[in-house]
């Protein structure tokens, strides 16, 4: 069970996504908004507990003690081998996003535009800690997660399956508006900023696609690149089913 730290944290994700959420620790002494807080969990039906100064101390990473946690529900981890195309036509894969903040972020608009999961390599790759569950506002509890030895290969065996790999990189040519995203089944990949996508992860892409930008600043927040690629999937897959041009 993950934990997140902070009433701030924990109220937000009460308001978004109140079934992430196991239980309530607490500490002994709590300020009249932290004792609000804990009585509208409880109200929820959310179990309550006092936890060991420890505890709480510990957990928050080093970054001093907090009055309140919340045990937070996380996805069972995804195998790769079990994705069908046919029922989960949309997956995500980040290479070298180290970011716990992208990550949360990502898993976000995943969870939004009904992605059936997200494969990551096991090393170089972003924790799902508590600032990744923090900014995922709940989403962690809802996308699966494949920790991968080999991404490449991954992608080539979901290639194999009938998934189209697709990177989402500046130096396609083509553009995401341009290209025809609603009748394959996708892997969206994405790199991190600066380093993009590493030589053998880009040649498992069977397809490439860029974001077109028009203002001064050339590159995307790895996170924010995802959220619009995700959004143009989800749009041009609605105007296929509703039968417009």
């Amino acid at each position: 069970m993950t934990r997140l730290f902070g009433a701030n944290a924990i109220e937000d994700l009460l308001q978004s996504a109140p079934d992430a959420i196991r239980a309530i620790l607490h500490s002994a002494r709590l300020d009249p908004a932290e004792r609000r807080l804990v009585e509208a969990v409880r109200a929820r039906g959310i179990p309550v507990r006092e936890a060991r100064p420890d505890e709480l101390q510990h957990g928050a990473g080093g970054r001093g003690g907090t009055a309140l946690a919340a045990e937070i529900a996380i996805a069972p981890a995804l195998d790769p081998d079990t994705l069908d195309p046919e029922t989960q036509p949309l997956v995500i894969a980040l290479d070298q996003v180290t970011d716990p903040h992208n990550l949360g972020a990502i898993l976000r608009s995943a969870a939004a535009f009904s992605a059936s999961g997200l494969i990551m390599p096991r090393d170089h790759a972003a924790p799902l800690n508590d600032a990744a569950i923090r900014a995922s506002a709940g989403a962690a509890a809802h996308v699966p997660i494949a920790r991968v030895t080999n991404l490449a290969r991954t992608l080539a065996a979901l290639h194999e399956r009938g998934y189209w790999p697709a990177a989402v990189t500046h130096d396609a040519e083509r553009d995401a508006w341009s290209t025809d995203l609603s009748s394959l089944p996708l892997v969206l990949v994405l790199g991190a900023e600066g380093r993009g996508l590493r030589p053998l992860v880009r040649r498992a892409c069977h397809l490439a696609f860029r974001l077109p930008t028009s203002g001064r600043v050339a590159s995307l927040n790895v996170s924010v690149a995802a959220g619009i690629a995700l959004a143009e999937v989800s749009r041009q897959r609605a105007l296929r089913q509703s039968g417009e041009p």
